[in-house]
C-alpha cells in the first residue's frame, strides 16, 4: 500500500516563523510515498528562485530515511488564486488523474491548510461531497491562529529556515487532524440505497453501493450483497457471507425447511413489488411442495415411495402403484384402469389429501390452493399484458395477500415449527432494517465535530 499527498502550495510553505507549514508537516507525520505539488505563477516563481520546496522535502528525506517520489503540478498562468471555481473544476481533475494511477489499496491525502482561501474552500467541498475518496487532512498552526506575516517571502533563506526549523529538533506536536466532515454526496447516495431497501430493490441498492466502495465499509457492501443473494435464493451465499459478518437473515436455516420458506418469502417481495405476473407464474412450485409435505405430515404418505424421478422430474411408477390405495383412490377418481403413469402434479396430491386426512382446514386449503393454481396458471403463461391485482381477483376470486396468507396457513400442516415465534414473514423487513443501521454505522464514520471544519487561515 502507498500513501500519496496531494499538497496546494501557498505562502507559509515550506517554513514559516521557524515552523514547518501544512505541506511539510504532513510529510513529517505521513510520511507520504509519493507527493504531488499544486504551484500557481507566484508559487511557481518563489520554486524558480531556490527550490525551496523540493530543498526541505529532500531534507526530510534524509532526516527520516524514507524516499519521497515528488511530482509538480505547475500552472503558470494562475494569477487569480482567489477564483473558488477555478480551483474546484482543476482540483477535481487533478485529484480524479492521481485516483486513477492509484492501486485499491493505496491511500490519498489531501492537504486542505496550505494555499489561499479559495483554493482551501475548494477542496473542502470535494472532501464533502466525496466524489473521490481521499482523506483531508488539517494543519493548524502552532500558535491555533493565524501565521505572522513579518517574513518577506522575496528574501526566504530555505536552508536558515531549515536549520532554525523548531519541528527538526526531537519530538515535537503532531498538528495535523484529520477532518472527517459529513460527507454529503454519501449521504445522499445511503439514502437512495435505503428508498431501494424500502422498495425490496436489492440489485439496484447493491449497484449504488459498489460505486462508492471507498466509502462504505466491507461490512455494508456484504449485508447488501447477502440480500441480494437471499432474493435470488442462493441460500449457500447467504450462509457463506453470515461466516463472515456474523448476521444470518433466513430465519430457518434447516435446508429443506429453509428452501420451501425463502421461496415462500420471495413470492410474498414480489407482492410488496407489485411484480404479480412473477407472483404468479412463481406458485406452482411452492403450491406443489406445500401439499406433498402436508400428505406426508399429515397423512403419512410418502409419494416418493410410488414414483421414479429423471432429470429432477417425477413420475408416477406403475409398478410401485399396483395393488396401492393410493392407486384405488385415482381410480375411484378416473375411472378403473385409466389412470397410468406420468408426471406428478397437484391435483394429485391435492386428491389424497381429500381422500386421506381428517383436517377439514387442511382440505379446504389444499382445494382453494390447487384451484388458484389451475385459474391462473394457464392465463398468466398465455397473457401478454401486465397482470394486476384485478385480473388475478377476477381469475380466482381471491387477491394476491389472499394467495400468500393460504400458503402461510398451510405451513402449519407440514411439520415447519416457530413460524410465528420466529416471526418468520416479517423477516426481509426486519433484514432492511438490520442494513440501514449498519449503513448508519458506516456514516457516522464521516461525522466529526464542527469545529474541526477549517476556521484557521495557515496561509
Amino acid at each position: 500500500m502507498s500513501c500519496i499527498l496531494f499538497s496546494p502550495i501557498g505562502g507559509s510553505d515550506p517554513i514559516r516563523n521557524f515552523r514547518d507549514g501544512s505541506m511539510l508537516h504532513i510529510c513529517r507525520n505521513y510520511l507520504p510515498d509519493k507527493l504531488y505539488l499544486y504551484l500557481s505563477y507566484e508559487m511557481y516563481e518563489y520554486h524558480k528562485k531556490d527550490n525551496r520546496y523540493l530543498y526541505c522535502v529532500e531534507k526530510l528525506e534524509e532526516q527520516c530515511g524514507h524516499k519521497i517520489d515528488v511530482e509538480l503540478i505547475i500552472q503558470e498562468n494562475l494569477k487569480d488564486v482567489q477564483d473558488y471555481e477555478i480551483f474546484y473544476e482543476d482540483f477535481r481533475k487533478c485529484i480524479a488523474n492521481i485516483e486513477d494511477s492509484m492501486n485499491e489499496e493505496d491511500e490519498l491525502l489531501v492537504n486542505i491548510s496550505s494555499g489561499t482561501p479559495a483554493m482551501k474552500s475548494a477542496l473542502v467541498v470535494l472532501s464533502t461531497l466525496a466524489e473521490f475518496p481521499f482523506k483531508s487532512v488539517q494543519v493548524p498552526t502552532p500558535l491555533r491562529r493565524s501565521n505572522y506575516t513579518d517574513e518577506n517571502m522575496e528574501r526566504y533563506d530555505v536552508k536558515e529556515q531549515w536549520e532554525c526549523n523548531e519541528d527538526n529538533e526531537g519530538k515535537k506536536e503532531n498538528r495535523c487532524l484529520e477532518v472527517k466532515s459529513v460527507n454529503l454526496l454519501t449521504l445522499w447516495k445511503v439514502n437512495i440505497i435505503k428508498k431501494h431497501l424500502s422498495a425490496y430493490d436489492y440489485s439496484a441498492a447493491c449497484q449504488v453501493a459498489n460505486e462508492m466502495k471507498g466509502q462504505l465499509s466491507k461490512e455494508c457492501i456484504l449485508y447488501l450483497e447477502q440480500a441480494l443473494e437471499r432474493m435470488r435464493l442462493n441460500s449457500s451465499r447467504v450462509n457463506s457471507i453470515a461466516k463472515e459478518t456474523g448476521y444470518q437473515p433466513m430465519p430457518v436455516t434447516k435446508n429443506e425447511d429453509c428452501v420451501l420458506i425463502e421461496y415462500i418469502l420471495n413470492l410474498q417481495v414480489k407482492d410488496k413489488r407489485g411484480t404479480y405476473d412473477d407472483l404468479v407464474r412463481g406458485i406452482t412450485p411452492a403450491i406443489f411442495e406445500l401439499l406433498e409435505r402436508a400428505l406426508k405430515c399429515q397423512c403419512d404418505i410418502d409419494i416418493n415411495r410410488y414414483c421414479s424421478a429423471r432429470n429432477h422430474v417425477r413420475r408416477w411408477d406403475d409398478d410401485k402403484l399396483k395393488g396401492s390405495e393410493i392407486l384405488a383412490v385415482f381410480e375411484s377418481i378416473y375411472g378403473k384402469g385409466r389412470f397410468k403413469s406420468g408426471n406428478v402434479y397437484s391435483v394429485h396430491l391435492k386428491d389424497l389429501i381429500l381422500h386421506f386426512s381428517k383436517n377439514q382446514k387442511l382440505k379446504t386449503l389444499a382445494e382453494n390452493l390447487r384451484l388458484v393454481e389451475e385459474k391462473v396458471r394457464n392465463p398468466a403463461a398465455h397473457t401478454m399484458t401486465s397482470i394486476t391485482q384485478d385480473l388475478v381477483k377476477r381469475w380466482t376470486n381471491y387477491s394476491t395477500d389472499d394467495i400468500l396468507q393460504m400458503m402461510k396457513d398451510i405451513i402449519k400442516y407440514t411439520g415447519i415449527k416457530d413460524i410465528d415465534k420466529n416471526k418468520v414473514w416479517e423477516s426481509y423487513d426486519r433484514m432492511n432494517e438490520e442494513i440501514c443501521r449498519v449503513l448508519e454505522k458506516n456514516v457516522q464514520l464521516y461525522q466529526t465535530d464542527k469545529n474541526d471544519i477549517i476556521s484557521i487561515d495557515n496561509n
